[in-house]
């Protein structure tokens, strides 16, 4: 079981260049993703899985009920405190494993479990527990994680500063394997995927780079347009699929 102090802690320090980089602007870029696949399907029910420091739900405004499940106290309480005037959101401090039960009698249209995958320790029993929840078959799940084969990565290999770009990212690595499986025997239907924000160096490396004047607004937002043309290549991949 992951450390949810740790977790926060570590999630929470800003004083670490690569952990600026992450909540200023690779939060950014996931965050228009998220967005853009949501508009694309019925929305009325959303269920939100690790909102972390900011809720999608801050950011959506047409829906009928939303529910947010967060493990830790600290980014529960904020969103609590951010989402409380409205009457239609529910925020619950808890393992989404733990609060299954609480959550099986309801139908929820659109799930999104955003960059939380690399934190849990076991992603094939966290996609049960999501699959449990999917009694409507209309439901729509959106998964997204780091990529493997992201152009940083593949780049750190090409240099010899890791074996392969799998090296350090076991459990995406995993639910990948684990959703092209079930694909292919029959239990999901992949709707769409692909990757976004095309990112040549490290989180840290990265921040150094706008510290230093090197990368500007601009050209960061230009990467993330690159990736029409490296579609595989993008620093974080998503799924869109639904369980059959």
């Amino acid at each position: 079981m992951r450390d949810i102090q740790k977790y926060t802690s570590d999630y929470d320090c800003m004083d670490d260049p690569a952990n600026r980089f992450e909540t200023e602007y690779q939060v950014v870029y996931r965050r228009k993703k998220v967005l853009e696949e949501l508009k694309r399907y019925q929305h009325d029910t959303i269920l939100e899985v690790g909102c972390g420091l900011d809720s999608y739900v801050n950011y959506i405004t047409e829906f009928k009920k939303a529910v947010v499940v967060e493990p830790s106290p600290k980014f529960a309480e904020k969103a609590k405190n951010e989402l409380d005037k409205d009457g239609r959101v529910t925020v619950i401090c808890s393992t989404l494993e733990k609060a299954v039960k609480m959550l099986e009698h309801q139908t929820f249209d659109f799930i999104i479990v955003s960059g939380l995958l690399n934190e849990i320790e076991e992603p094939v029993d966290f996609l049960k527990s999501i699959k449990r929840l999917c009694k409507n078959c209309h439901t729509v799940i959106h998964v997204n994680v780091a990529n493997a084969d992201s152009v940083h990565r593949l780049w750190a290999v090409e240099m010899g500063l890791i074996k392969n770009p799998c090296e350090a990212s076991e459990r995406n690595k995993k639910f990948q394997q684990t959703i092209l499986e079930s694909a292919e025997e029959g239990a999901i239907e992949i709707l769409d995927m692909g990757s976004y924000f095309l990112k040549p160096f490290s989180h840290k490396q990265m921040m150094q780079c706008i510290e230093q004047g090197i990368l500007t607004e601009t050209l960061i937002d230009g990467l993330d347009k690159m990736v029409k043309y490296f579609p595989e290549y993008g620093s974080e991949i998503y799924i869109n699929y639904r369980m059959k």
